[in-house]
C-alpha cells in the first residue's frame, strides 16, 4: 500500500478546510412559512419586479445568508430613512431582483440610491460597483452570468444593468410584497392616501427552489387609525382661561 506524502495530505486538509470555512452559510429554513402577517411591512432597501411593476419585500431574498447586511460597507456614508417608498435601509447597498418566465432571479446590486451622488470625502476609498458585485457573488457563492432574458422582465430603466444575473435557487418559501406608496418628495404625505396605502392587500409569494408556484393576495384587517387632535376653528372652541 502506497503512503501519502505527509505535506500533501496537510495540503489537502487546508484546502479542504478552508473551501469549508469559506462556504457561503446558508439558512435552509429561513422562507418556510408560518403563519401569514396581518399588515405588510418592508424591512428591506432592495427593489423587486414582477410583470413589469415594482414592489416591495418584507426581507431580501439575501437575508437567508448569515451576515449579508455586511458584506459591503460604503464608506463614509449614512443610513437614509425613506418611508413609504423604500421603508428601511438594512444595508449600505441594494440588490434588484425579478420575477422572469416564473423564476427568481438576482439580476445587479448597487449603493443605495440616496447616496449615489454624495461626494467622496477625504480620506475615503473611492467607491467601485465590482467590488460589492464580487462580495455579493462570495455570499451567495454564485456568480453573475449572462442571461439575456431579464433585460424583458424589467422596466425600461432598470433594463440596460439586467445583462447577467444568478438564479435564486435558494429560496424556496414564502416572500411578501407590495406595490410602493407613490408619492412627491417635495410634497407632503396626505393621511388619507397613506391610511388607504397600508390598508390595501398584499401579496404572498411561494417559491419552490426558485421558481414561483403560487400566488395568493392577503387581505389587510381593517386598521383603526387615530382621530386627529381636534383644532379649534370658531372663537366658540377656544376654551376660557
Amino acid at each position: 500500500m502506497k503512503l501519502i506524502n505527509r505535506t500533501a495530505l496537510t495540503g489537502a486538509l487546508c484546502l479542504l478546510l478552508t473551501a469549508c470555512g469559506s462556504s457561503p452559510r446558508l439558512q435552509p429554513d429561513f422562507f418556510e412559512k408560518n403563519e401569514a402577517p396581518k399588515i405588510f411591512a418592508c424591512r428591506t432597501n432592495d427593489m423587486f419586479f414582477m410583470d413589469g411593476q415594482r414592489y416591495l419585500l418584507d426581507r431580501s431574498p439575501l437575508a437567508a445568508f448569515d451576515g449579508y447586511e455586511k458584506i459591503y460597507k460604503a464608506p463614509g456614508t449614512t443610513i437614509a430613512m425613506r418611508p413609504f417608498d423604500v421603508v428601511r435601509a438594512e444595508k449600505d447597498y441594494i440588490t434588484f431582483w425579478a420575477v422572469c418566465n416564473g423564476s427568481l432571479y438576482l439580476f445587479d446590486a448597487d449603493y443605495d440610491r440616496d447616496r449615489w451622488n454624495q461626494q467622496i470625502q477625504w480620506g475615503e476609498t473611492p467607491r467601485k460597483k465590482e467590488d460589492l458585485l464580487a462580495a455579493v457573488e462570495r455570499a451567495t457563492g454564485r456568480k453573475f452570468r449572462k442571461n439575456r432574458k431579464i433585460a424583458g422582465c424589467v422596466p425600461d430603466g432598470f433594463s440596460a444593468a439586467a445583462d447577467k444575473a444568478i438564479p435564486a435557487r435558494w429560496v424556496t418559501g414564502t416572500l411578501y410584497a407590495k406595490r410602493p406608496f407613490k408619492t412627491d418628495p417635495n410634497t407632503w404625505l396626505k393621511p388619507d392616501s397613506l391610511q388607504a396605502w397600508m390598508q390595501a392587500p398584499f401579496l404572498e409569494l411561494t417559491f419552490e427552489k426558485g421558481k414561483l408556484i403560487a400566488t395568493e393576495i392577503r387581505t389587510t384587517p381593517p386598521i383603526t387609525f387615530p382621530e386627529p387632535p381636534a383644532r379649534p376653528d370658531a372663537l366658540s372652541d377656544i376654551p376660557d382661561r
